[in-house]
């Protein structure tokens, strides 16, 4: 087990979670920057603001994070 330093404090964590609505959140943002990507490699601007198109990828798209593993791969 890790000892403290001098001015540290060790924690045991017993338990954590994580909020649905901020993987959502995240998984957003990261649908949002790729098609802000796209569209400047496109040349072409977009039809609505990036974020509002994500949301609607990612509520079509179910496991659209895959391809995102594939491009940052």
């Amino acid at each position: 087990m890790p000892r403290p330093g001098k001015g540290e404090v060790l924690v045991r964590v017993e338990a954590t979670s994580v909020n649905p609505i901020d993987v959502k959140r995240a998984k957003g943002n990261q649908v949002s920057a790729y098609i802000r990507t796209l569209s400047v490699c496109d040349g072409r601007s977009l039809p609505l603001r990036a974020d509002a198109l994500a949301l609607g990828l990612v509520s079509l798209c179910d496991g659209v994070h895959r391809l995102f593993e594939a491009i940052d791969a």
